[in-house]
């Protein structure tokens, strides 16, 4: 079992194995750098799980760095979620502040959940 390293921002050590619902359908993205971006397949019942993943990486992310946050999570959706990111308005994406960001859960969520 490897630790997950969240940054600066998260005083508390998360273990890989929390984040991962028994059917494995919400993960994180583990990779050589310190960044860990949210994963989701547009399972209706994780996605309060990713969304608090999301706001929390939001916390920690510098104000510049917002416009390329909602196109990077977009890159890490698989499954359901993927298909219903396709028509996304990727300017609308790259807003600034968390404006994006809440574009994109919004639109995300309306397009798995059908509402």
């Amino acid at each position: 079992m490897r630790e997950l390293g969240f940054g600066p921002y998260l005083s508390q050590t998360f273990l890989a194995y929390p984040f991962a619902t028994p059917d494995g359908s919400f993960t994180m993205t583990d990779s050589d750098d310190s960044s860990k971006i949210p994963s989701w397949d547009g399972s209706p019942d994780t996605y309060a799980d990713y969304k608090r993943c999301v706001e929390l990486l939001c916390d920690g992310t510098k104000t510049g760095d917002f416009p390329r946050l909602a196109p990077t999570l977009a890159q890490h959706l698989t499954g359901n979620a993927w298909t219903a990111s396709a028509d996304f308005d990727r300017t609308l994406m790259k807003q600034a502040g968390t404006a994006g960001v809440e574009y994109f859960l919004t639109r995300l969520f309306e397009g798995c959940t059908g509402t």
